[in-house]
C-alpha cells in the first residue's frame, strides 16, 4: 500500500524505498488502517435507516464493538514501537492488542467523524501500553480522497502528549492549590472585624477585604478596585465628601494624607462625616509594600464624648443651679422690692382715699347737724354734689385697685363676643363728651368703618378705649385738643392712637408709668385726682385681647398711646 500512489500508479523502488525510511523513522507515530469492512457494516445500516450515529452508538455498544472488531491494522511506523512498547510490531496489529481502537469513545468519535464526510479529524484520549502503563494521546487521522468511498485507507498519526498532560495536570492542581490558599486568605481577611488593604511599592491596592470598603468609602464601594493608586481613592473620598478633615482643602488634604501613607508612622484617628472614627495602622514590609488596618473606634470615641458630655452637664448643672440661686435671690429682692411699692402706694394711696371719704363724712355730719329751711335748699343740694362727686371719686379708685389686683392674679375672664366697633367707639365718646366739655377740651376722632367688627370682651374694649380718653383729657390745658386715629387691615390688625398735649412723661419714667403700683410724682396724682393705676391697667387689658399698647411721650409737648388688636380678631 505504501508503494502505490493514488490513481494506482506504482513507485519506483528507490521512491518507494524513500518513503519507507520517512515513514519507518518518522518522530510521531504512523498507524495505517483498513476501515473497508467498518464502511460496509455503516452502510447497512444507514439503509436500515440510522442517522443520528452518536446516538445510536451510545445506545448499541456491542455494534460499536463489532465495529471496531473489523478494523484492520495495515502497518504502522517504527515509533509506535517505542510509545506502545510490545514486543514486536506483530503484537500491535492484533485487535485485541490495539490501543487506538480499545477506546470504545475515541472510536466512535472517530466513526461519527468520518460518517458525517469528514476527511480529517482529531481526538484527544488515554490508553494503556502493552507494559500496562497509562499515556495520553493526540490522534489525527485522515482518509485520502482515493479511498473516501470504501474507507480501505485511513492514516493516523499519534502524538504523546503524557507529558503535557501531566505538566497541565500539576499546573492545574498547583492553580487549585494556589487559589484555595488564596480563598482562605480571603476568608481569613473577610473574618477578622477590621478593614484591611495591601499596596505594592508603586502604592496600588493589590488586596482589601469587604470591611476595608465598608468601612472607609460606603458610597463608592464598586469604585474601589484592585490596580487603583491610593492617591486615587482618597481623592475620590475626599470629592464625594466622606472624610470631614477633607472639607474646605481637599487638595491639601489629600497630599498630606497620601505623603503619612508613604512614610507610615505612629496610628492616628480620621474622622468621617458620617460621624464614624476611624483608627488608622499603616506599615510598611521590606518589598515596600504597605499594610493597612482600619479599625473603627465610633464607640470608644463616643464613650469619650459621653464621659466629656457628662463632665460638662455637671459644669452646666452646677452653673445653673449657681444662676438658679442667683434668680432666687433676685426673686426674693424684687418681692421684697415689690412689698416696699406696694406699702409706698398704700400710704400714699391712703391721702387719695382719705380726702373724698372725710368730704363724704364732713359734708353728712353737717347735714346731720344742721337745720335748714326753704332758703337753705341750695346750700344742701351743693352738699349733697360734693358727697356724690367723692363717693364716685372713691368708688373709682377702689375699682381700679381691684380690677388690676383681679387680673394679676389671672382671675380677669373675657366674655368675648362680635364688637360693632363703630357702635362702640360711640358709645364711649357719648361717655366722655361731658367730661370732656367741663375741661374745655375738643375731642378729633377718625370714622370707625361701620363694617368693622372685632372679636373681644365689648365692656373691656370699652374700658381699654375710656380710661385712654379719660386719661388724655385729664392732662390736657383747657383749650386744647384730644385727637384720636383709627386704621385697621389684614396684616396688621385693628389699631387705634390717642393723642393728647398735656404736660407729658419723661423718657425714663414710661417704664414706672406702665408698672403697677409704681408712681412717678404723688403730687401729679393728687393735683389730676388719680391713683397712677389707669395706665398698667389699661396694658394688661389690651394684653388679655392678644394685642400690645405702646407709649411714647414728651415732657412739656404731650402723649401718644398706641393700642393694636391682632389680626385674627378681625371678623
Amino acid at each position: 500500500m505504501i508503494g502505490t500512489l493514488q490513481g494506482g500508479k506504482t513507485l519506483s523502488p528507490q521512491r518507494e524505498g524513500l518513503y519507507r525510511e520517512v515513514f519507518e523513522h518518522s518522530p510521531v507515530v504512523i498507524r495505517v488502517e483498513d476501515w473497508s469492512r467498518v464502511k460496509v457494516m455503516i452502510d447497512g445500516l444507514a439503509r436500515r435507516g440510522v442517522k443520528d450515529w452518536r446516538r445510536y452508538f451510545e445506545r448499541r455498544p456491542d455494534q460499536l464493538a463489532k465495529a471496531i472488531e473489523l478494523c484492520a491494522c495495515v502497518d504502522m511506523s517504527a515509533a509506535a514501537l517505542s510509545l506502545y512498547r510490545p514486543a514486536g510490531k506483530g503484537k500491535l496489529r492484533e485487535p485485541a492488542a490495539d490501543p487506538v481502537a480499545a477506546e470504545l469513545t475515541a472510536f466512535r468519535d472517530q466513526i461519527v467523524s468520518a460518517v458525517g464526510g469528514a476527511a480529517r479529524f482529531a481526538i484527544d484520549t488515554s490508553e494503556t501500553t502493552s507494559d500496562g502503563s497509562d499515556i495520553f494521546t493526540r490522534v489525527h487521522g485522515v482518509i485520502p480522497p482515493a479511498h473516501r468511498d470504501d474507507w480501505s485507507l485511513v492514516i493516523f498519526t499519534v502524538e504523546d502528549i503524557t507529558e503535557r498532560r501531566r505538566a497541565e495536570a500539576a499546573l492545574i492542581e498547583s492553580n487549585a492549590r494556589a487559589v484555595q490558599a488564596h480563598k482562605r486568605t480571603i476568608s481569613a481577611m473577610e473574618s477578622i472585624a477590621q478593614g484591611f488593604a495591601l499596596y505594592d511599592a508603586d502604592d496600588r491596592l493589590v488586596l482589601s477585604n469587604s470591611r476595608y470598603r465598608e468601612l472607609l468609602y460606603p458610597d463608592m464601594q464598586n469604585q474601589v478596585l484592585v490596580g487603583m493608586t491610593f492617591e486615587e481613592i482618597v481623592r475620590n473620598a475626599a470629592a464625594r465628601g466622606l472624610i470631614e478633615d477633607a472639607e474646605g482643602d481637599a487638595e491639601t488634604w489629600v497630599a498630606q494624607r497620601v505623603a503619612n501613607h508613604r512614610n507610615p508612622g505612629a496610628d492616628h484617628p480620621q474622622r468621617r462625616s458620617s460621624g464614624q472614627w476611624v483608627q488608622i495602622t499603616e506599615s510598611k514590609t521590606e518589598e515596600g509594600d504597605i499594610v493597612a488596618i482600619y479599625t473603627d473606634i465610633t464607640k470608644l470615641k463616643n464613650a469619650d464624648q459621653e464621659l466629656l458630655d457628662a463632665n460638662r452637664f455637671l459644669d452646666n448643672q452646677s452653673r445653673e443651679l449657681e444662676e438658679m440661686a442667683q434668680h432666687l435671690i433676685q426673686a426674693r429682692d424684687q418681692a421684697e422690692l415689690a412689698n416696699r411699692v406696694k406699702s409706698e402706694f398704700l400710704a400714699n394711696m391712703s391721702h387719695e382715699l382719705r380726702t373724698p371719704l372725710n368730704a363724704i363724712i364732713g359734708f353728712s355730719e353737717v347735714i346731720k347737724r344742721s337745720m335748714f329751711d326753704a332758703a337753705d335748699n341750695k346750700k344742701v343740694l351743693e352738699y349733697a354734689e360734693d358727697i356724690n362727686e367723692s363717693g364716685l371719686l372713691l368708688l373709682g379708685l377702689i375699682n381700679e385697685i381691684l380690677d388690676l389686683t383681679k387680673v394679676e392674679a389671672g382671675k380677669t375672664e373675657l366674655y368675648e363676643e362680635n364688637v360693632d366697633v363703630s357702635k362702640a367707639l360711640r358709645s364711649c365718646l357719648a361717655m366722655i363728651s361731658q367730661q370732656a366739655e367741663e375741661a374745655g377740651i375738643g375731642i378729633e376722632c377718625d370714622s370707625a368703618p361701620e363694617t368693622l367688627v372685632l372679636y373681644a370682651d365689648e365692656n373691656k374694649f370699652k374700658q381699654i378705649f375710656v380710661n385712654l380718653l379719660s386719661n388724655a383729657i385729664k392732662f390736657t390745658p383747657s383749650g386744647g385738643n384730644v385727637r384720636i386715629r383709627i386704621w385697621y387691615s389684614r396684616d396688621n390688625g385693628f389699631v387705634y392712637q390717642v393723642a393728647d398735649i398735656g404736660i407729658g412723661i419723661a423718657l425714663a419714667d414710661i417704664p414706672i408709668a406702665l408698672t403697677p403700683f409704681r408712681q412717678i410724682d404723688s403730687s401729679l396724682n393728687r393735683k389730676y385726682k388719680g391713683t397712677g393705676l389707669g395706665l398698667p391697667l389699661t396694658k394688661a387689658l389690651v394684653e388679655l385681647h392678644g394685642g400690645s399698647l405702646d407709649l411714647q411721650s414728651e415732657v412739656g409737648i404731650g402723649t401718644i398711646v398706641t393700642v393694636r388688636f391682632p389680626a385674627e380678631r378681625i371678623v
